[in-house]
C-alpha cells in the first residue's frame, strides 16, 4: 500500500509539490481536498485529506461513488467491518438468521428454517426473521446439536446468545419460547414469561429446575441475552444499559443422541392429545444466534449483548445535522465492504459520510454530494474525428459479466483513422491484454483443475464504450462494421439496474410493478428491476438451436426485469414475462464486409428496431407483462463474450449455453475460434424524444459506477 498524499507537477524542469487543487463546478473553480491511494496496481482517488489509520479497529480505505442520486448505491471498502463487532477468536456457531441459515464463522454446516418464517422482515425497526405461524422456527445444524454444545453428560461449559423481538408479553402461564432441546423429561428451554422474566427451565429425569432473572427485566421490543455455564456456575446476562446476572449451580440433563437445538420454538402439552407438541409464537422475531462450548471473555459477552451492524451517517456539511442510514438500506455488510443505498428521503446536499459503531468509534469522514438525476435532453453526434472524444464523451467499461470470460477492458477500446475500434480477443489470442472480473479487478485462472491455474486470464476479453450522459426516450444509432466471426456478441444497448431485498422499503412497490421474487430461503430473496433495450448479433431464430446462431439474425430485446415463467409454454394462460427477447431475421448477413446502421427508437409504448433505416421489429407491452422500459439509463456499444461456465470445468464455456456460437473443442469447451476481431464504429447518433420526457421515471441506479472507467 502506497500513499500519494501530496501529488507533484512538473514546473520549469523540476517536480513541485501540489499544495491546492481545484475543480470546475457550475462554472466556478472550487478547491478540493483529495489524495490517491495505491490499490491493486492502480491509483484510487478519495476525496479527503484526512489520514487513513490502518491500525484502527476498523477503517474505510476508499469509497466508490462520490456524486450520487437518491437510490444509488455507494460502496465503502476497508477492513474489519464485521470482525470489530464479533467475538474473537471465531469459535462456536454464529448464525445471522436475519439473512440466511449459514454460520458466519463457517465452523458448522447450515441450519434449517422450518415452516415459513419471514426472512428479511422488519420488526421494531430492525430487519429479522419473523415467526409467522405457531409452527415456524430455526433449527441449528446437526453438527451443532445438544451434545456438541452441552456435552454427552450435560456438563460442558457453554455460551448461548440470541437477539430477539417480543411483540407483547404473554398472558398468564403462557411463555414465549426462545431456545429449546430435548423434552420435558430430559431437556432445556429458554423462554420469556408473562411477568417479563427470562427463564431457563431444565428438566432432569422429570424434575423441573428453574433459573430466572428478576421481574420485569425483559420488556416488549428488541432484547438480547447471554447464558453461560462456567465451572458448574450458570449466569444469565441481559442486554441494555445494565447487565443483570442470575447465578445457579444447576447442571443440564444428559442430551439424547442427535438432539437438535431449536430457535424460536419449544414444547407444550397439546390440547388435542396428552402428548407434547412443538410451538412458536407468531409475531416474534430473531436476528442473531450464537452457540459455543467455549468460555468467553467479558468483552465478548458485551459484544454479544450489544451486537449491531456499523451505523452509516450522512452529516450535512453546512448544518452538521446527521442522517442515519437505516439497516434496511444496507445491501451488503461483510468484513471488507459495505454497500448501501442512498434512501429516497435524503435531501439534496453536500455531506460527510462515515461509520459509527455502538461503542462510539467513528471512521474519518468522506465528502459526498447527493444530487438530482440528470437526463440528457440535447442531441449528440460523434464521427470520432476528435481525438479527445473518448475522454470527453464516454466511459469505458472495465468489468466482467456473463460467465467464463475476461469481461471487457479499457485496453481494447481506442481510436484509429477516425474510427472507434472495439477489439475482442478470442480463444486463439496469445497477447498480453488481461481480462477483468466482476469487480473490475485483474482476473486470473483460479479454478482447481484448470491447466492455466494461477495465470492471467487473457482469452474471451472484449470492449465496450458507454455514452457518459444518462438518456431516455429517443433514437440511438451506431454506424459500424461487424466482423464475420462467431463466438462473440456485437451489441448496442441501454441499461438501468435496481436490486431490491425484502427489508427494503420499496419492495412492495416493485412487486406492484409486476416484478417477481427470485432467490431462495437459504441465500435470500430479492427483486430485480432491469430496464434495458438490446440489439445483439448473432442469434438463432424461434425453433432453432441457441448455440447455433447466425449473423443474419439478431436479438431485439426489451426488459423491465430478468424473469419469465419458464415452467410453462408461452401459449399457457398462466405464462408471464418481465422481458421480451424477439429473435429477428436481418434479411442478409450483417457481417458482409460493409458498414451498416444499427438503430432502435425508444417510445413510451414501444421500441422499434432498424437495420439501415429498415424497420425489422417492434416490441410492445402485452397482456403477458410490461417489457418496454421507462427509466433512463446509459447507452453502451461493443463486443463481449456470452460464455456460461461448463459445470465440470468452469474455466471453459458451456456449449449448449453459448448463444453467440463458436466451435466445440476437444476439451469440451465452446471456443471463440479466432485471435482478435474488431467492431469498427464510424459514428454514433442520439436524438432525444423530449416530447415524451414527462412519461419517464428519472430514478437512481443501485450500482451507478459499476465498471465505468475514463479513457
Amino acid at each position: 500500500m502506497a500513499n500519494n498524499n501530496n501529488g507533484y507537477v512538473g514546473v520549469s524542469g523540476a517536480y513541485k509539490s501540489i499544495s491546492k487543487r481545484y475543480v470546475g463546478a457550475s462554472n466556478v473553480w472550487k478547491e478540493q481536498d483529495f489524495k490517491f491511494i495505491g490499490e491493486n496496481g492502480y491509483w484510487r482517488l478519495i476525496y479527503t485529506k484526512n489520514p487513513i489509520d490502518m491500525s484502527a479497529p476498523f477503517y474505510v480505505r476508499y469509497l466508490e461513488g462520490y456524486t450520487l442520486n437518491l437510490e444509488n448505491s455507494i460502496q465503502l471498502f476497508g477492513a474489519n467491518f464485521q470482525d470489530y463487532q464479533l467475538v474473537s477468536p471465531k469459535v462456536g456457531g454464529y448464525f445471522e438468521i436475519v439473512k440466511n441459515p449459514s454460520d458466519l464463522f463457517q465452523n458448522f454446516t447450515n441450519g434449517i428454517f422450518v415452516g415459513a418464517p419471514a426472512i428479511g422482515t422488519l420488526l421494531g425497526g430492525k430487519q429479522c426473521t419473523g415467526i409467522e405461524t405457531t409452527l415456524d422456527y430455526f433449527q441449528l445444524p446437526s453438527d451443532l446439536d445438544a451434545i456438541s454444545v452441552f456435552g454427552a453428560t450435560g456438563t460442558k461449559d457453554y455460551t448461548l446468545s440470541q437477539h430477539f423481538y417480543i411483540p407483547t408479553l404473554p398472558i398468564g402461564t403462557d411463555v414465549i419460547p426462545l431456545l429449546s432441546y430435548g423434552n420435558r423429561t430430559n431437556g432445556m428451554e429458554i423462554v420469556v414469561s408473562s411477568d417479563g422474566r427470562l427463564q431457563q427451565k431444565i428438566w432432569n429425569n422429570d424434575v423441573l429446575y428453574l433459573i430466572q432473572t428478576p421481574i420485569n427485566l425483559v420488556t416488549t421490543g428488541w432484547n438480547s441475552y447471554v447464558v453461560t455455564k462456567v465451572s458448574g456456575l450458570t449466569k444469565i446476562y441481559l442486554g441494555g444499559d445494565l447487565i443483570h446476572k442470575v447465578s445457579s449451580t444447576q447442571g443440564l440433563p444428559n442430551p439424547p443422541a442427535s438432539t437438535f437445538i431449536r430457535i424460536g420454538s419449544s414444547y407444550k402439552y397439546s390440547s388435542i392429545s396428552s402428548g407434547l407438541e412443538y410451538y412458536s409464537v407468531a409475531g416474534t422475531g430473531h436476528r442473531y444466534v450464537y452457540q459455543t462450548s467455549t468460555v468467553l471473555s467479558s468483552e465478548n459477552i458485551d459484544k454479544l449483548l450489544n451486537r449491531a451492524n456499523p451505523v452509516v451517517i450522512l452529516q450535512n456539511k453546512t448544518t452538521l445535522a446527521e442522517i442515519t442510514v437505516a439497516e434496511e438500506w444496507m445491501l451488503t455488510v461483510n468484513d471488507t465492504k459495505i454497500v448501501l443505498t442512498i434512501p429516497n428521503t435524503v435531501p439534496y446536499a453536500d455531506y460527510n459520510l462515515f461509520i459509527r459503531y455502538f461503542s462510539g468509534l467513528e471512521s474519518f469522514k468522506f465528502p459526498i454530494a447527493v444530487v438530482p438525476v440528470n437526463v440528457e435532453t440535447n442531441a449528440f453526434f460523434d464521427d470520432f474525428s476528435n481525438k479527445s472524444t473518448l475522454s470527453n464523451n464516454y466511459f469505458i467499461l472495465n468489468k466482467a459479466w456473463g460467465g467464463a470470460n475476461g469481461g471487457v477492458v479499457t485496453d481494447n477500446v481506442f481510436l484509429r483513422d477516425g474510427e472507434l475500434i472495439l477489439r475482442a480477443n478470442g480463444d486463439r489470442y496469445t497477447g498480453t491484454v488481461q481480462g477483468r472480473d466482476r469487480n473490475g479487478l485483474l482476473k486470473f485462472h483460479t479454478q482447481a483443475g484448470d491447466p492455466e491455474l494461477g495465470q492471467p486470464w487473457r482469452n474471451r476479453v472484449g470492449a465496450c464504450a458507454v455514452y457518459n450522459k444518462r438518456t431516455g426516450f429517443g433514437s440511438y444509432e451506431v454506424d459500424c462494421f461487424i466482423p464475420n466471426k462467431l463466438g462473440v456478441a456485437y451489441a448496442i444497448w441501454t441499461f438501468f439496474y435496481n436490486e431490491i431485498y425484502p427489508s427494503d422499503p420499496r419492495y412492495n412497490d416493485f412487486l406492484v410493478e409486476g416484478l417477481h421474487q427470485q432467490g431462495s430461503a437459504e441465500d435470500g430473496y430479492y427483486l430485480t428491476r432491469n430496464h434495458e433495450i438490446d440489439i445483439e448479433f448473432p442469434s438463432h431464430l424461434d425453433g432453432g438451436t441457441l448455440s447455433d446462431p447466425s449473423l443474419s439474425n439478431f436479438k431485439a430485446n426489451t426488459w423491465r426485469g430478468e424473469l419469465q415463467n419458464w415452467d410453462v409454454p408461452v401459449t399457457d394462460p398462466t405464462y408471464w414475462e418481465e422481458y421480451r427477447a424477439n429473435l429477428t431475421p436481418v434479411g442478409f448477413n450483417i457481417a458482409d464486409g460493409n458498414y451498416h446502421k444499427i438503430r432502435y427508437d425508444w417510445y413510451p409504448d414501444r421500441v422499434e428496431f432498424f437495420i439501415d433505416g429498415v424497420l425489422k421489429r417492434t416490441n410492445v407491452n402485452t397482456s403477458k407483462g410490461d417489457t418496454i422500459p421507462d427509466i433512463p439509463g446509459y447507452f453502451t456499444f461493443g463486443v463481449w463474450f456470452p460464455s456460461s461456465p461448463l459445470p465440470a470445468k468452469p474455466w471453459l464455456a458451456n456449449p449448449p449455453r453459448c448463444w453467440a456460437g463458436g466451435v466445440v473443442d476437444t476439451d469440451g469447451g465452446m471456443k471463440a475460434d479466432f485471435d482478435t476481431v474488431e467492431m469498427r464504429v464510424r459514428s454514433f447518433k442520439f436524438t432525444p424524444f423530449n416530447e415524451f420526457a414527462s412519461q419517464q421515471r428519472n430514478l437512481g441506479e443501485t450500482y451507478p459506477f459499476g465498471g465505468y472507467n475514463k479513457k
